[in-house]
């Protein structure tokens, strides 16, 4: 669940309890120390990021309930109500179980979709923090990091919005980019996931390419009034086909330098 303003901790409590278990799952190390999402999000409120979208993963187990992977996403107050077409975000993963890292990713957010991008390159790469031995500093550290890459992100957008591609290279980019979903038998053409859903997505550059291929993998797409594609649901899945189409985004960028 997304929102244009900061959520309060009632929304975030009913979006994702996990955020704000006070105490690790029971079994995990004794070295292991938890970090507490609901502190961290608190830290980086008072670093200018504030949470706009949460979640967490859904488990069989009921015991990890109140445990398990969650995500936020957070943006500066500056974006709040913004008329750019983006908004850089933080993207927060964390677990209480000791199943997963704690991890911060660069993000951005296309208003006109409602789309959450992941952001996945060797200049602003993923901050990946242990449950061992961690302290504040370490996450004021990685917001004022991923501050400073801003202004880098949004010239690659800005290139990737300049470059045109041939029909030729849509129909190459839509074919890659589904067999970052599906490695065979796929249930649907190039034609079928460059398909823009709003006049704002119809051209030919690669940011609109990326945006609407985006858009069909990770949320499923209808095709004569018949589901063709189902959603993805899982937080692991979401971030995984993010980043890599948006190595494939960056590849082609690259590639035509």
């Amino acid at each position: 669940m997304e929102f244009t303003n900061t959520l309060t901790e009632i929304d975030l409590r009913s979006l994702a309890p996990s955020i704000f278990a006070d105490h690790a799952f029971e079994g995990v190390s004794s070295k292991y120390k938890m970090i507490s999402s609901a502190h961290v999000i608190e830290t980086m409120g008072q670093e200018g990021w504030h949470p706009v979208m949460a979640g967490e993963q859904r488990v069989l187990d009921a015991n990890r309930r109140g445990f398990q992977k969650h995500l936020i996403r957070l943006r500066q107050e500056s974006y709040f109500g913004s008329e750019r077409e983006v908004a850089p975000e933080i993207v927060l993963t964390n677990t209480h179980d000791a199943t997963g890292a704690f991890i911060l990713r660069a993000g951005l957010f296309r208003f006109v979709c409602g789309n959450g991008l992941i952001v996945t390159t060797t200049r602003y790469a993923e901050v990946r923090i242990r449950h061992f031995g961690f302290d504040d500093d370490q996450v004021k550290i990685a917001c004022e990091h991923f501050a400073r890459s801003v202004p880098a992100i949004a010239e690659q957008v800005d290139q990737m919005r300049e470059l045109g591609l041939t029909e030729t290279q849509r129909i190459r980019f839509g074919r890659k980019a589904i067999a970052c979903r599906w490695d065979t038998d796929a249930p649907i053409t190039p034609d079928i996931v460059l398909r823009p859903r709003r006049a704002a997505d119809c051209g030919n550059d690669l940011w609109q390419t990326f945006n609407v291929a985006q858009e069909n993998l990770l949320r499923g797409c209808v095709v004569d009034g018949q589901p063709k594609i189902r959603r993805i649901q899982s937080i692991d899945s979401t971030i995984a086909l993010n980043t890599q189409l948006w190595h494939l985004a960056s590849r082609t960028l690259a590639r035509s330098r």
